[in-house]
């Protein structure tokens, strides 16, 4: 997979954006913490859909209690 572009960012409300932020300088690891918490349904399968995009092409570190974020991820470290 090649870099993210930008456009793919488009989901409301644009204040619960900070993935589509964090990604603008192209890391080589995005670390998040409870990324859908507090948003509606559409956001959340939004932002999930945006992370299986990227996943490949950056190191993503997640904190959830949601399972249904969960299933996509590689390795899964339960505390």
């Amino acid at each position: 997979p090649g870099p993210v572009k930008m456009e793919e960012f488009i989901w409301r409300p644009t204040s619960a954006n900070p993935i589509a932020r964090a990604l603008y300088n192209n890391p080589s690891i995005l670390l998040l913490d409870e990324p859908t918490s507090a948003l509606d349904n559409t956001n959340q399968e939004n932002i999930l859909r945006t992370l299986k995009k990227i996943k490949g092409s950056i190191t993503i570190l997640m904190v959830s209690h949601n399972l249904k974020e969960l299933k996509f991820c590689d390795e899964i470290i339960e505390i």
